[in-house]
């Protein structure tokens, strides 16, 4: 649906998920896209209290990092740079 809706708006998928099948992530390659997968949930800083309760009742990963690693960052920066112009 959503590589639909970016390919009718003629739009590069660029999706940044938690969690997507490898079929999905095949897909939004095959339309030119880019995924990145976090392991963790991502929270805004200044969450602590909300990071502790989702960890300990839920029993998900949680994060609230200031920055973005630096190979996630290198990652996208790659693939733009292959696709930039394309």
């Amino acid at each position: 649906m959503k590589l639909g809706i970016a390919r009718h708006l003629d739009l590069t998928p660029l999706f940044i998920m938690r969690f997507a099948p490898k079929s999905y992530i095949h897909q939004i390659i095959q339309s030119s896209g880019f995924a990145l997968l976090f392991e963790d949930q991502m929270y805004p800083p200044g969450h602590a209290a909300l990071l502790t309760e989702v960890r300990e009742t839920l029993g998900l990963k949680v994060l609230s990092p200031r920055d973005v690693k630096e190979g996630d960052v290198q990652r996208f920066l790659n693939w733009h740079t292959r696709h930039a112009g394309a």
